[in-house]
């Protein structure tokens, strides 16, 4: 997240990445460990994704760009918005309570931190659809899209706007 340049979600990749490393320390300390693996292995199944397609659009492989969307958008849909809510989060944080039976602080914490992540899930896959629409219907890519939603984000002080003008030129020579 520090070594990458800033993008328009750079807040919410790093609170993405500060929860699941709590998390993780979490489950740990509190042995739950099992959830912790699960929360690992959902990310990475879906990651070898969200990278493979990262990868067709930097070397402009339109023709693979389609289908590597597809997968990526199914993968994502069944890791994070149907296995993680539905089988993850219940045994981390309602289940948990009752093996903990009060003998240890922190499920709640890590309840809180489960749910926080899925907010982060429905956010990123919702943009996900929004760069694939416009890649569909208008022939723009996701960097388009990305700038699209920074300077649509009506909080923005003045540097920040003139920061995203920069991002915007710089992303135009790369291409």
């Amino acid at each position: 997240v520090l070594i990458s340049e800033p993008r328009s979600d750079y807040m919410e990749m790093l609170l993405h990445h500060t929860v699941t490393c709590f998390l993780l320390y979490l489950s740990f300390i509190l042995n739950y460990v099992r959830v912790g693996v699960c929360v690992l292995f959902l990310h990475d199944v879906s990651d070898i994704f969200v990278y493979l397609a990262k990868v067709l659009v930097d070397f402009k492989l339109t023709v693979l760009q389609l289908p590597a969307y597809v997968a990526l958008m199914t993968v994502f849909g069944y890791c994070r918005l149907y296995v993680y809510p539905v089988y993850v989060i219940p045994w981390g944080s309602i289940y948990a309570e009752d093996v903990v039976q009060g003998e240890v602080l922190g499920w709640d914490v890590s309840a809180a931190m489960l749910i926080m992540l899925q907010v982060l899930h429905v956010y990123w896959y919702a943009l996900l659809l929004k760069m694939g629409i416009t890649k569909i219907f208008k022939g723009k890519g996701a960097e388009d899209v990305i700038a699209k939603v920074e300077v649509d984000q009506k909080d923005m002080t003045e540097e920040e706007l003139v920061e995203a003008e920069i991002q915007k030129e710089m992303m135009k020579r790369r291409d």
